[in-house]
């Protein structure tokens, strides 16, 4: 007679469960939809801030920094792996101007992030690789035209082994913020280059750059950041009074 109660009981159970399951499956699905690839977001370009940041509008449906959806919401994108100059510095206008050139307004970008997808910062910022149709790594290419340095951003580091030896090349061939004659009215300039495994930094145009390494050089664009990492200035090319603080 205790049977068919516990069977009846099963039965519910079971519908219960499944009824559950279609449910939490109808929201995946859902999610899916708004997101094709969670590890990507594509976003269209509305403007250029300075040479490695931007703003863009989400798609319909994606959802935005502060987790309201809708196509209309505008994001700040920070490119990762890159440092360019910052506003009234040496070189910000032509490193603007080159991501312009590589952002045109209206085109659409893919955001790939690395370890961390925020500034913890600046939580409104997204962090990202950016790639268009045209250009599969646009910061990269801001790297090779050298109006960008590479820079290490612990722990989004996944690409800085690339970037480190695209900077290289512009280095020794003077593309851009390394071009030796890019100085400003005081004589200072755009960027400074060093090798890890040495304690002087050097002017681009510095005969004793030849020694550094690919996998070695790092480059800054402000003197006091190497001076912080207890870097000299080289004796030969640069006069530490003028440059510690620029």
């Amino acid at each position: 007679m205790s049977e068919k109660p516990l069977r009846g009981w099963a039965s519910r159970l079971i519908l219960c469960f499944t009824t559950i399951l279609a449910f939490l499956w109808g929201i995946d699905s859902n999610a899916a939809e708004r997101i094709a690839c969670p590890e990507e977001r594509s976003v269209t370009v509305c403007e250029v801030i300075d040479g490695d940041t931007c703003s863009g509008y989400t798609p319909t449906g994606l959802v935005g920094v502060n987790g309201d959806p809708g196509e209309e919401y505008k994001h700040r994108v920070r490119l990762i792996g890159l440092d360019t100059p910052e506003r009234g510095r040496l070189g910000f206008v032509e490193a603007k101007e080159k991501l312009e050139e590589l952002l045109p307004s209206g085109t659409p970008v893919w955001l790939t992030p690395d370890r961390d997808e925020r500034d913890s910062a600046r939580p409104w910022r997204w962090l990202a690789y950016v790639g268009t149709d045209d250009c599969e790594d646009v910061g990269a290419e801001m790297v090779r035209s050298g109006w960008a340095v590479a820079w290490r951003y612990l722990p989004n580091c996944a690409r800085h082994g690339d970037y480190r030896r695209l900077m290289y090349d512009a280095f020794t061939e003077g593309r851009g913020l390394f071009d030796p004659a890019l100085t400003d009215d005081d004589g200072l300039l755009a960027v400074y280059v060093a090798s890890d495994d040495e304690d002087c930094y050097h002017r681009p145009g510095c005969g004793h750059t030849e020694r550094i390494r690919p996998r070695n050089i790092v480059c800054v664009l402000q003197a006091q950041d190497f001076a912080t990492a207890g870097k000299v200035a080289c004796k030969h090319c640069l006069n530490p009074e003028e440059v510690v603080w620029d």
